[in-house]
């Protein structure tokens, strides 16, 4: 009876406190990130056409599906994120379903349910959570024996995201280990198999390179680097990133202790043999979650464009905390991953395209979320409301996310530069120009701006020019003193802001 009042008082807070910290950025908009509104534009194309064009190769079909459903019923942002977070709820329940034998279930199960990546995407038009759930609910199925369901939910994963793929290196070692060896090949071929279906459109249209290709990145690997250390850090924080770390490392040394100095130097046998059963008890949820873990941070640093990409780590990562943590330890630790939410620490000073590293007190990514959002909104309103000079070209960066939908601004195509202008007005919105373009446009005695965040580092790495070096005023986006706070002073002015 306890423990039934117990899961229904878990459930209760939970739902409480997702909804708290979701639900008003739901009815706001798409998202911050580019994707959040790349995929509705895709299912918008598909309703108006009846072909899929994917919103980025090598797609991600299914979500786009499932979107376009809701936009051929006539849904919004609001539909769409809805859908993505009664999927984390969902999530919420295969993930319980997962850890119910472990003793501590219940915190396990708060801190996956409010780690602020996973909410800051429940509330996001982007297939991250969907995915996710469909990972979590193959692990669930998969543990119970119920291998064909496993493969499907895991093919339906596929489908969301190509990346969830490889979640069958860790679940294939799961059967191997659990007696289940006959069946191994049989979920291997048909997740897979089935989960190549969801893309058989975009082959069929468009080949199968674009389905296999990984885009190269602009950046130098020193670049790369630091961004995915960046990111690394911000998956739970630059604080709980630490803690968990040292937590570990502790645990490690504490696994590893031997009775005396002398046994510590005479044998690395037994330094290696004494992690292993103390530290670390390699049953077949501690390899899959080791192995789970491992995948996603291998691709994560071949392309660590997003902290996002790490999510599917997120919860095999939490599967492993009671192998080496505490119940006390698990406690503190969650503590300090919710704070991520609402503070932390900025590790990224400077400006878009000069970065260099600060460590400066900062909203929580939920907090940022919300302002953001907010702001993206003015923004739009902006681009009509602005005064702006004739023969006018703003490079915005991400374009879409201040065009897309804007019931704001009287916009139409152009047919002179890759992006729209305001109808009746020689004014241009575009994403960047290549550095002959804005040489040009310069000559032609155009005004040319630029938004502070994205734009300037797309013209550098992919174009090769600073806007800076040339007569391009910079209109500062996304901060306390955005350019739509003094819309007149700012398109005005001919300096840098």
């Amino acid at each position: 009876m306890n423990g039934s009042k117990n899961v229904l008082f878990l459930s209760a807070s939970i739902i409480f406190l997702a909804s708290l910290f979701t639900l008003p950025r739901i009815f706001i908009n798409y998202g911050v990130e580019l994707d959040a509104v790349l995929g509705p534009m895709a299912a918008e194309r598909l309703v108006e056409t009846g072909a899929y064009t994917p919103s980025r190769f090598p797609g991600n079909p299914l979500f786009e599906y499932i979107l376009a459903l809701i936009t051929a019923g006539g849904g919004n942002h609001a539909a769409t994120n809805i859908f993505v977070f009664l999927s984390y709820l969902i999530s919420i329940v295969f993930f319980f379903r997962i850890v119910r034998e472990y003793e501590q279930r219940h915190i396990l199960t708060f801190l996956y349910s409010l780690t602020p990546i996973i909410l800051l995407n429940a509330a996001t038009t982007i297939d991250y959570i969907p995915g996710l759930a469909c990972v979590l609910a193959s692990y669930m199925f998969l543990k119970r024996g119920a291998v064909v369901f496993s493969a499907l939910s895991l093919a339906a994963a596929v489908g969301f995201r190509p990346t969830n793929a490889a979640f069958l290196v860790p679940f294939s070692v799961f059967m191997l280990l659990s007696g289940n060896r006959k069946r191994v090949h049989v979920f291997i071929l048909f997740s897979f198999a089935a989960g190549a279906l969801f893309y058989v459109p975009i082959i069929c249209r468009f080949g199968i390179l674009p389905v296999i290709s990984v885009p190269p990145s602009p950046l130098s690997v020193f670049q790369n680097l630091l961004r995915a250390f960046y990111n690394l850090a911000m998956l739970f924080g630059p604080l709980a990133t630490a803690l968990l770390v040292l937590l570990a490392a502790l645990a490690v040394l504490r696994g590893a202790g031997a009775s005396s100095e002398a046994d510590i130097n005479s044998s690395a046998k037994k330094y290696v043999l004494g992690i292993i059963p103390s530290c670390i008890k390699l049953d077949s949820d501690t390899v899959v979650g080791i192995l789970a873990v491992l995948v996603f941070v291998f691709l994560f640093f071949m392309h660590p464009d997003e902290t996002a990409y790490l999510i599917p780590a997120v919860p095999f990562l939490y599967v492993l905390l009671p192998r080496f943590l505490n119940k006390k330890s698990i406690v503190v630790l969650t503590a300090v991953i919710l704070l991520h939410g609402f503070f932390t620490i900025e590790l990224k000073g400077g400006s878009s395209g000069k970065r260099s590293v600060v460590f400066r007190p900062s909203h929580g990514i939920l907090m940022r979320d919300y302002i953001l959002r907010k702001d993206i909104e003015e923004i739009k309103k902006a681009l009509g409301t602005a005064e702006w000079p004739p023969k006018t070209v703003v490079m915005t960066g991400d374009l879409p996310l201040y065009t897309y939908k804007n019931t704001y601004a009287e916009l139409e195509a152009s047919a002179i530069l890759p992006g729209f202008k305001l109808k009746g007005r020689d004014v241009y919105f575009v994403s960047v120009l290549c550095k002959e373009s804005v040489e040009g446009l310069l000559a032609e005695g155009y005004r040319i701006y630029v938004f502070s965040e994205s734009a300037p580092t797309t013209a550098i790495n992919l174009f090769g020019y600073d806007p800076s070096s040339y007569d391009i005023t910079v209109l500062k986006v996304l901060s306390g003193d955005s350019f739509w706070r003094d819309l007149r002073s700012t398109v005005s002015s001919r300096g840098q802001l």
